[in-house]
């Protein structure tokens, strides 16, 4: 996701600096456009007047927030896209704001190629204050800013938003898994759910790429299981039910336990169907178009 933010910001016309994770083809695609790269995280928050983390793990980001906290001078604002714990974030609003750092919590809706092509949503924790130094950052990379109320509380929808889309990854995996141990069509199944109440943008998504056999990374099975977990503690911290919720993070624990953690979200139907003695086997791609693996 982080890829897609800094290219449109620097189509944006925005100086970037940028600090490798773990893609260095993606870094080293944002330095050809311009971006200029760090390779120490408080290095690069001691010269910024923002700093944007999209950080795919907790334990990630509990480890480079609190360094970039220590290193940014006063007046820098800190915009956290990940998706993470709300108490998380707010803990960190407060260390922020005892150095003169503002916060804001900013996770995004949609996928990797919205993001590329500048088309998510973000929603946005925080003073209004804050929002409005931002606003031209957020903008350039956004169709949509939404202002959820004060920091935390867009992790929280985010968590809420992403339990559904879980939780929808999973049963469908149940389905396609049963599906084609009964033989059923899948492409007809497909079609059938598509025209339905069953129909959903996650069951478009996963629907296509197990049907064309494309499992090219969008959101790793590690990081769905911690976003589901993520949404389970929330519920439990809240004194509420999440049955469903706890039903999807087993799906996804097996998946990550079974050595598939950093696969794509669509292996999924093939983890429950060769766990259930079936085989699902794709179909030509759904718009005729070839593809190349």
């Amino acid at each position: 996701m982080g890829h897609g933010l800094g290219k449109n910001l620097i189509n944006a016309g925005f100086p970037l600096a940028v600090v490798a994770h773990r893609r260095r083809d993606r870094v080293e695609d944002l330095v050809t456009r311009g971006a200029s790269e760090f390779l120490d995280i408080a290095e690069l928050a001691e010269v910024s007047d923002i700093v944007i983390g999209c950080l795919p793990s907790m334990s990630t980001i509990e480890n480079v927030l609190p360094e970039v906290i220590a290193r940014a001078r006063p007046g820098t604002i800190l915009i956290d896209c990940s998706t993470t714990d709300p108490a998380t974030t707010v803990r960190f609003g407060v260390e922020a704001s005892c150095r003169n750092v503002d916060m804001l919590d900013a996770p995004m809706l949609s996928g990797p190629q919205e993001a590329w092509e500048g088309r998510i949503t973000l929603l946005v924790g925080g003073t209004a204050e804050v929002i409005s130094r931002c606003r031209p950052i957020l903008d350039a990379v956004a169709v949509k800013v939404i202002h959820i109320g004060e920091l935390g509380s867009a992790h929280t929808v985010k968590l809420l938003n992403n339990a559904i889309t879980m939780s929808t990854t999973a049963l469908l995996s149940e389905v396609f898994a049963l599906a084609a141990k009964k033989q059923v069509d899948l492409r007809q199944l497909y079609d059938i759910l598509c025209d339905g109440y069953a129909s959903s943008p996650r069951l478009k998504d996963l629907g296509r790429r197990v049907l064309e056999d494309d499992h090219d990374i969008a959101v790793a099975i590690d990081v769905c299981l911690k976003d589901i977990s993520l949404y389970t503690k929330l519920a439990v911290d809240a004194g509420t039910l999440a049955l469903v919720g706890q039903a999807a993070r087993n799906a996804f624990l097996l998946a990550s336990q079974l050595g598939h953690g950093e696969e794509n979200f669509s292996r999924l139907p093939q983890v429950f169907g060769s766990l259930s003695g079936s085989k699902l086997v794709s179909a030509e791609p759904l718009h005729g178009e070839a593809r190349t693996r």
